[in-house]
């Protein structure tokens, strides 16, 4: 009995001895053994040390450590994530034009003026609009976006029924040899534009963009009376067909939780197409026909600032504002103003025009 003491007490002090050296290793060397039971068995496995878990980032609870102007914790940084590939925005555009230039339309029987281009305004015409993004395309400067939009607008209008015991209405510089008694004005405007775009920096505050941009603006000035039920009177219509290349930004102001503000701009220049006609009947009767075209360098400004304000997953709102300008192009009341139906030869009459109104759309992101 006394030897198997002895045993036993020796091999407590070896254990004992065996501990105490690894607990003096440094903490750079340490490694341990678990062990994991939750299949059903004893399998090892390593286990890093919590020093280091504690120095380097935590990927359990940081995972846009890599991505911190994207992160949802700072207010200020890109809404969209880097894991958004595609996006498609579909709304409505909605646009009111600036007042017309002074001239006089109509005058009375004693040539006192009747009606003023300044009162060709009009009201608020909407359209469609549609924007679709492929994110990340290429890893050109940070990351590179190919964009497509459209929008359309018809029949931006403005007309004025003018009642008088004459009504002289003045049509590419003539008046009716036999005046009507009443007579309707109409001023209506078309807008087209399609583009193409390249954005860089996606995942940034700030995203760059260059490309291509179509503009299409169909102007028309009819001047007319019913006459035993038959509508007869002057008409005319002025096409302009820009194309060229644009470059801008867009940009995220701010951010307060899934709202984001947003502004964004674009400046192209572009050649602009001019072709159009007039048409009346002199004074036998006789149709008469005028063509004209001619050809301009134009300007395009396009701006707009908003919110954008998040519904949950992958769907957000747009309500913002939307201004346009387009400098060196032809519409029918300058041309009016300017041509002689009657008369041979033909200058075409460029000016500035503008537009603002309203931009509504919905966002999926995916």
């Amino acid at each position: 009995m006394l030897w198997r003491s002895v045993w036993v007490a020796a091999s407590l002090v070896f254990e004992l001895s065996s501990v105490q050296g690894q607990w003096n290793q440094p903490p750079s060397e340490s490694r341990s053994v678990g062990w994991d039971s939750s299949h059903g068995g004893s399998v090892p496995y390593p286990s890093r040390n919590v020093e280091s878990l504690e120095t380097g980032p935590n990927i359990l609870t940081d995972p846009w450590a890599n991505h911190q102007p994207n992160s949802q914790s700072t207010w200020l940084g890109a809404f969209r994530q880097p894991g958004n590939c595609m996006g498609i925005q579909l709304g409505v555009l909605g646009l009111v034009r600036e007042r017309p230039d002074s001239q006089v339309l109509a005058l009375d029987e004693n040539s006192l003026p009747l009606l003023n281009a300044r009162d060709m305004q009009g009201s608020m015409q909407f359209g469609m609009e549609a924007l679709i993004d492929f994110n990340n395309v290429q890893p050109w400067l940070g990351g590179t976006d190919i964009q497509f939009g459209y929008f359309g607008i018809n029949s931006l209008d403005a007309e004025q029924s003018i009642a008088a015991p004459e009504v002289n209405a003045v049509f590419f510089n003539t008046l009716p040899i036999t005046p009507p008694t009443d007579s309707i004005f109409l001023s209506s405007t078309n807008l087209y534009s399609g583009e193409a775009n390249l954005r860089f920096l996606s995942t940034s505050r700030i995203r760059p963009l260059v490309g291509l941009r179509f503009l299409k603006v169909e102007d028309q000035y009819d001047v007319y009376q019913y006459s035993s039920g038959m509508q007869v009177g002057g008409y005319s219509k002025t096409n302009n067909h820009l194309f060229g290349g644009q470059f801008g930004a867009e940009a995220d102001i701010m951010r307060f939780g899934q709202t984001r503000v947003y502004a964004n701009g674009k400046f192209g220049t572009m050649l602009n197409q001019v072709d159009g006609s007039a048409r009346a009947a002199d004074a036998t009767g006789a149709g008469v026909e005028k063509y004209f075209g001619d050809q301009h360098f134009s300007t395009l400004v396009d701006a707009g600032t908003g919110l954008d304000i998040g519904l949950g997953g992958p769907l957000s709102l747009r309500v913002g504002y939307r201004f346009l300008m387009a400098s060196a192009l032809a519409v029918g009341l300058d041309q009016n103003n300017s041509m002689f139906l009657l008369s041979p030869g033909e200058t075409v009459v460029f000016n500035s025009q503008q537009w603002h109104g309203l931009d509504l759309a919905a966002t999926l992101s995916f």
